[in-house]
């Protein structure tokens, strides 16, 4: 609807959240060559400042850094001036005077045609929004106005201080909007719609917040093992990037969804299709190091009943002479070869994990030593085929999985 309004209504829309565009009858102004980055800084002022214009002196400030007494700044913003009203007329757009000047200062006008902004119909929306005391249509308000800031604003030119500014203060507006729309939907149980609010939130502006909001929605539209899935892929991230542990909030909800999964009654099918994996690659299987030790654990158990004889294979990189290796680029390296080796050699039903910064286990199920010691001669030589550092040798160690380890 409003993309048919854009194109039906005899008006300029330009868009700065997001990015810079400008629309005319539902076809984008192009401006032409001499559209540069400071050149849409000028419009962008102009624009924003139509009602009252913005004066000589302040453009040269803000374009150039200068005052107006500075005489190349001055033939510059002349210039700059002359480019954009030739651009405008190049750009197909009915004829008229869009930039007036008068009395030193210089206005965009609204004649021959009216132009609408995005920042100020998503603030208008956002007053109305508050306003509104019927809880349906204040919703409605409220879910327009989120919808209308598609982004940061100008965020190509947030290093200028009023644009950065402008737009730190656009973000406060959209939070404070979206959180009055996400409460109004929870205490009307909207939950799908709410739902998707948090998963558009958190591809912009990633936090703990509306991740705990995301996962109190799933709970309340009773998708327990999404809601687990979802907690337990943040902790796996978090992990992985060493970032601090997951709030309380997070947990609790976390902890509700896991409760509450065991008064679930699912088909045998759904089940095994959970547990079926989603694709199988070829190539060792990897895990994390305390998956790994779980899996292990079981695996002596079933390998001491079967009296399947298997093999641990630990791989380690060193230095010249056997020396350790600190953390660095070559390690970095060496490291992401060394597994690339583990996964072209080695069989999906072996099992491998990183232990450290430079070694790594791997499970040979089902493995005899002969077995193990080809499996290793497969490791050195691989890598030793894509290494691309001589200095960064690799040392392996064999052992049997033993049942009397038990």
């Amino acid at each position: 609807m409003e993309r048919q309004n854009e194109i039906e209504s005899d008006k300029i829309y330009v868009q700065m959240f997001g990015s810079f565009r400008m629309t005319y009858q539902g076809q984008q102004i192009q401006l032409g060559k001499w559209l540069s980055a400071k050149m849409i800084h000028l419009l962008l002022l102009l624009i924003c400042r139509r009602g009252e214009g913005v004066t000589r002196s302040e453009l040269i400030w803000r374009l150039y850094g200068a005052d107006e007494n500075d005489s190349q700044s001055s033939n510059s913003l002349r210039a700059m001036i002359f480019r954009l009203r030739r651009s405008i007329q190049e750009s197909g757009l009915p004829e008229g005077e869009y930039i007036s000047t008068k009395g030193g200062r210089y206005t965009w006008n609204n004649q021959p045609l009216e132009t609408e902004l995005d920042v100020e119909t998503f603030q208008k929306l956002v007053k109305a929004g508050f306003e509104e005391i019927d809880p349906v249509h204040r919703v409605e308000l409220l879910t327009a106005a989120c919808k209308t800031c598609s982004g940061d604003f100008m965020p190509d030119m947030v290093s200028d201080e009023w644009v950065g500014k402008t737009s730190w203060r656009f973000r406060e507006l959209y939070m404070r909007a979206l959180r009055e729309l996400t409460s109004q939907l929870k205490s009307q149980k909207r939950y799908a719609e709410l739902l998707e609010d948090c998963e558009l939130v958190l591809k912009r502006y990633p936090s703990e917040e509306w991740q705990c909001m995301k996962l109190e929605s799933l709970n309340d539209m009773k998708r327990y093992r999404e809601a687990v899935e979802y907690y337990e892929a943040l902790e796996t991230e978090a992990r992985q990037t060493c970032t601090p542990f997951l709030s309380q909030d997070l947990k609790e909800q976390y902890l509700k969804a896991k409760n509450m999964m065991q008064y679930e009654v699912v088909e045998m099918e759904q089940i095994q299709k959970e547990l079926m994996p989603v694709l199988l690659k070829p190539g060792a299987t990897s895990c994390e190091y305390l998956e790994f030790v779980d899996i292990y654990q079981f695996m002596m158990r079933v390998f001491a009943r079967e009296g399947i004889s298997s093999q641990l294979l630990l791989l380690t990189l060193v230095g010249p002479q056997g020396a350790e290796l600190e953390s660095s680029g070559m390690l970095e390296g060496a490291r992401s070869s060394l597994e690339s080796a583990i996964q072209k050699t080695i069989r999906c039903s072996d099992l491998y994990t990183r232990y450290g910064s430079n070694q790594f286990l791997v499970l040979l199920a089902s493995t005899g030593q002969q077995g193990g010691e080809e499996a290793r001669e497969r490791i050195l030589e691989c890598y030793r085929a894509i290494s691309r550092n001589p200095q960064i040798t690799l040392r392996c160690e064999l052992r049997d999985i033993c049942s009397d380890e038990l």
